[in-house]
């Protein structure tokens, strides 16, 4: 009678950077069990023994193999080379997990007189994948920034995108933040809020960002509720020497970048342009953003809240954003209320926008709405004032009584 022999899987255990659950390729098919599911998971470099392609993959929470596995799939791998197994695993995001995987090898039909069915093991701890070692505060675990996004799940991941600012990022849940918030350098990179709200922002430099730039820089699906935001940022590019700007999504919107669906709800913003030493200083604030040029802001809101700023010249304040030129504005909303401002050169006031810069093209306004004052641009190019814009490619704006 021949022998039976025990066999087991070729287990190469490696944490690639954890990506969202796609469809298994390249002579790989996963089944994970019980209808389990996740949005990102651990990929196990994987080769197959010449006896058998049928395996089963349990991952368990911990040192070793005990009590009931978080995850479970049947593997069927048709490839001789080493491959990929993706298996989707909701371990922490925040900081370092371990797990142990056991690799279970079935006996192919055929061959049941002469193998019988074996498991080989191996533990392995979540590792950052955003490059940063291990340990590093606000480190990502999941994602790679760019075709799959860095995953936010905590403050100190929120602050740590200061040090990933091209890179494209997704907040995983609401978030009620704590101390004092630094607004981030310039970012070049995607934000996507995941329709959550970040709410205790407290800052004495602006915004959640300083300047969000660059024609492949976007803003989405986030919420900011009820920002306090008591001071500005000093805007030292070219031609905008002694401006301050602050607005509670971003303080500078520049080049090409956008803002979609954003909204601060209960902003209290006031930007200070008396302390400052220089003789002339103007100040820009809006609920969403302060400051922002050949830019688009798209279905961006502001419900309630104040806006306001004192200058040694002029002050702009806007329901969406303090100065603008060369914008796109469509399906803006604002009830954003405007408290006590100085301007000794005057102040302008405007329902979307505050003031269109002097030397600028127009900007483009398409079914916006606001609660007050009268017009969407306080101070239009020309002179106008209280400006409702619905000529050329401008259309459909109007003041309301109400924003819902």
């Amino acid at each position: 009678m021949s022998k039976r022999r025990v066999f087991a899987a070729a287990l190469f255990l490696c944490l690639l950077p954890s990506v969202p659950v796609r469809a298994a390729g390249g002579g790989v098919t996963v089944t994970v069990q019980d209808g389990y599911s996740c949005d990102y998971g651990v990929d196990v470099p994987f080769t197959r023994s010449e006896r058998t392609g049928s395996y089963t993959f349990s991952l368990f929470p911990g040192e070793a193999v005990s009590g009931a596995p978080e995850v479970t799939a049947a593997v069927e791998i048709t490839a001789a080379k080493q491959v990929n197994v993706h298996l989707p695993l909701r371990y922490d995001l925040a900081g370092p997990s371990t797990w142990t995987l056991q690799v279970t090898a079935h006996v192919a039909p055929g061959r049941e007189a002469f193998d019988r069915e074996a498991s080989a093991t191996g533990t392995f701890t979540t590792a950052p994948t955003c490059g940063c070692p291990a340990g590093t505060a606000g480190a990502y675990y999941a994602g790679n920034g760019a075709s799959y996004p860095y995953l936010i799940q905590n403050q100190a991941q929120l602050a740590h995108m200061q040090n990933h600012l091209g890179s494209s990022l997704r907040l995983e849940n609401d978030l009620a933040l704590s101390g004092s918030w630094t607004s981030t350098g310039t970012f070049t990179g995607v934000f996507d809020g995941g329709g959550h709200t970040i709410s205790g922002l407290d800052s004495t430099t602006g915004g959640l960002f300083s300047v969000v730039s660059g024609s492949d820089a976007r803003v989405k699906n986030v919420t900011i509720n009820r920002p306090v935001i008591s001071a500005s940022y000093y805007m030292q590019a070219p031609n905008k020497t002694h401006n301050y700007a602050a607005g509670g999504i971003v303080n500078q919107l520049l080049s090409g970048a956008q803002l979609l669906d954003c909204t601060v709800s209960g902003a209290d913003l006031i930007v200070d342009g008396v302390s400052s030493s220089y003789g002339e200083t103007f100040s820009t604030v809006g609920a969403v953003a302060g400051w922002a040029e050949y830019s688009s802001l798209l279905r961006c809101k502001a419900v309630g809240g104040t806006v306001a700023g004192t200058s040694k010249s002029q002050t702009y304040l806007g329901g969406i954003v303090g100065l603008s030129y060369d914008c796109t504005f469509a399906e803006c909303l604002s009830s954003a209320g405007f408290g006590a401002s100085t301007g000794p050169n005057g102040i302008a006031t405007g329902g979307i926008v505050g003031a269109e810069y002097y030397a600028s093209t127009l900007n483009i306004f398409q079914n916006c709405h606001w609660t007050n004052p009268a017009g969407a641009i306080g101070w239009g190019l020309g002179g106008g004032v209280n400006v409702v814009p619905n000529t050329g490619e401008s259309f459909g704006n109007s003041q309301v009584s109400s924003i819902g």
